[in-house]
C-alpha cells in the first residue's frame, strides 16, 4: 500500500524541465529529466516495470502558478508581492521564483506552504484514481497568533491552538476594558 508521505514526495520533486513516476506498490519515484541523461538502471526500471508506475501530472496540470500565486497573498510587504507577481507572470517562472525567494529570506516560509500544498494534490490525486493509502503524515497542530494594539501603541500576543481559545483569552485578558478601542492588527495561522 502506497504512503501518502512517498506520494508527497514524488509531487515535491515536479519541476518544468522533468517527468515524474510513482511506483503504485511501492511508492519509490523516478525523475526523467528532459535535457539530461538519466541513468541507463533508471529507463530500465521503468521499462521492466511500466505497469507499476503512473505519471503524475506536470507543472502545468497542477498549474504551480496558481500554488506561487497563492504564496505571494501569504506575504504581507507590498514591495516583496509586487516583485513576486513581475516573476510570476513570465514564462517559466520557477526557477527565478525560487531565486527570489532565497534572496528574500523567504524560501523556509515557502517549503512550509508547498508542503502543505503538496498534501492536498497528492491526497486528490489518490482519490481521483482510487488508489489505496495509509496517510503517516502527521500535520502538526495550528497556532493561531492575535496581536492587538491599543491607541496607546501598547501591544499583546495571545497563543491559542484554535482561533477561539485565542479569542477567548484575549476576552479575559481584557475584561475589565472597553474592547472598542483596540484594533486587532494581525490574525495569522502558523505551524508549530
Amino acid at each position: 500500500m502506497l504512503k501518502l508521505s512517498d506520494v508527497v514526495s514524488a509531487f515535491s520533486k515536479i519541476s518544468e524541465d522533468a517527468e515524474v513516476y510513482l511506483n503504485k506498490n511501492s511508492g519509490k519515484s523516478i525523475v526523467l529529466y528532459d535535457n539530461a541523461k538519466n541513468a541507463m538502471s533508471v529507463y530500465n526500471e521503468l521499462d521492466s516495470n511500466l505497469d507499476a508506475y503512473v505519471l503524475l501530472p506536470n507543472c502545468n496540470a497542477i498549474d504551480v502558478k496558481s500554488i506561487m500565486a497563492r504564496f505571494i497573498n501569504e506575504i504581507n510587504n507590498e514591495n516583496i508581492k509586487d516583485d513576486l507577481v513581475k516573476i510570476l507572470n513570465q514564462p517559466h517562472p520557477c526557477t527565478l521564483f525560487m531565486d527570489s525567494l532565497f534572496h528574500l529570506g523567504l524560501r523556509d516560509m515557502w517549503s512550509d506552504f508547498k508542503y502543505k500544498e503538496m498534501i492536498d494534490l497528492s491526497i486528490k490525486y489518490l482519490n481521483f484514481y482510487q488508489l489505496d493509502f495509509e496517510d503517516d503524515i502527521t500535520v502538526p497542530k495550528n497556532t493561531f497568533v492575535i496581536e492587538v494594539t491599543r491607541t496607546i501603541k501598547k501591544e499583546y500576543k495571545i497563543k491559542a491552538n484554535t482561533k477561539e481559545d485565542a479569542l477567548s483569552e484575549l476576552d479575559s485578558l481584557f475584561k475589565n476594558e472597553d474592547l472598542n478601542t483596540y484594533t486587532t492588527v494581525r490574525l495569522e495561522e502558523k505551524i508549530k
